[in-house]
């Protein structure tokens, strides 16, 4: 008997919080690293790229342009202020 597949939901805690900083996949690149930048010195590295991270899975199947703008984005995030 095989086990069926559990749902893993992530939880969006905080919706908006990035977008309150001028962030937006639909932003130029200049736009999305400022943002970014005021993110990261307001919540942390680490709960930014969270955040993006979580985004950028979500939006996988449904929207795969806009996840990878986000998954670079957090990589991008690890990178600049690791």
């Amino acid at each position: 008997m095989t086990k069926a597949r559990s749902v893993v939901r992530i939880p969006i805690r905080r919706r908006g919080e990035l977008t309150s900083l001028g962030y937006a996949a639909k932003k130029p690149v200049s736009q999305r690293i400022k943002a970014l930048t005021r993110a990261v010195e307001l919540y942390g590295k680490l709960t930014v790229f969270h955040k993006l991270d979580a985004v950028s899975k979500l939006q996988k199947r449904k929207n795969p342009k806009v996840s990878d703008i986000f998954y670079n984005n957090s990589r991008w995030v690890l990178k600049k202020f690791s």
